[in-house]
């Protein structure tokens, strides 16, 4: 799993957080199981469907970065409020404001050249900044957009390169809200996301250029997602006086796969390149509890 993921939700067939407890609730006739980039994506009408995760420190980072793919399936959706036509939200955080309240505010907007990708941000004096994308935007086609917040800097990037940037001079300002996608959260201003949402990930740190454009370059391979987390008990495959452990990640990278009794000394047991996905190691008993590991090393 990258370092600095705080929330990754890949919309494969739930809204399960993947980094942690922050589940999303899937709202509206939104659904988890659409053809999505890697594996399967959300799903949202563009007229009563969003995802919303409940507040959480976690979701309120001082830097940060938000990269996800995204499909339009209509450059419209419906609006409420004031919110100007072509706009379509993709992840909304409020901030402290019930007026200018972009805290994180990732969307499609129209410009006169067409429709773009955007980041807005704004203090809790709404004082806003926005980059915006020069790319213009297309139904039916996955666009791979990563916004980045600095200390004194927002960055847009659309697959793999940046496209717009701003000065930032004030600090990140978070309400208690949820974290939303695919809409506002606020009916007085609102236009929903009329597509498909995979592999929404927020960090809690700067992505850099390279690292945005690796993410993009691996497609439909994805980042690792690997089940062996650090201290985490995996004793449930308990078969004939052995543990049995089951590493999934992304085919095609190498792992390293380490094995502990009491959590003090570990033992490694191979370094392990995936071909189908998946693969069951099996250690003799130890002891009640046996303790796996693993990290994706290539």
């Amino acid at each position: 799993m990258p370092t600095g993921v705080v929330g990754w939700w890949p919309g494969d067939g739930n809204g399960n957080d993947l980094a942690g407890g922050n589940a999303a609730s899937l709202q509206g006739a939104a659904s988890a199981g659409a053809a999505g980039i890697v594996g399967q994506a959300f799903s949202f009408n563009g007229t009563s469907s969003y995802a919303q995760i409940a507040d959480s420190p976690a979701l309120h980072p001082a830097n940060f970065t938000i990269e996800a793919w995204v499909k339009f399936d209509s450059l419209d959706s419906v609006g409420s409020g004031g919110s100007p036509p072509g706009d379509q939200y993709i992840v909304f955080k409020q901030n402290s404001r019930s007026s200018s309240f972009e805290g994180i505010d990732v969307r499609k907007t129209r410009t006169q050249s067409g429709d773009v990708l955007a980041l807005t941000v704004t203090s809790a004096s709404g004082q806003s900044v926005q980059a915006s994308s020069f790319s213009t935007i297309s139904a039916g086609v996955w666009y791979h957009v990563a916004a980045v917040r600095g200390n004194n800097f927002i960055q847009l990037y659309l697959n793999g390169a940046l496209e717009g940037q701003a000065s930032v001079n004030f600090p990140q300002d978070y309400g208690n809200l949820p974290l939303y996608f695919g809409s506002s959260g606020q009916s007085y201003w609102d236009h929903k996301l009329a597509g498909s949402l995979d592999e929404v990930t927020l960090y809690n740190r700067n992505l850099t250029a390279a690292e945005i454009a690796s993410i993009y370059a691996s497609g439909t391979s994805g980042k690792c997602k690997t089940s062996g987390l650090q201290n985490q008990l995996l004793a449930a495959g308990k078969q004939s006086g052995s543990f049995v452990f089951t590493l999934t990640g992304q085919a095609g990278h190498n792992y390293s796969v380490e094995s502990s009794s009491n959590l003090v000394q570990w033992t490694t047991i191979t370094n392990l390149t995936l071909t189908n996905g998946s693969i069951q190691i099996s250690r003799p008993m130890v002891g009640p509890k046996m303790f796996f590991r693993s990290k994706q090393t290539s």
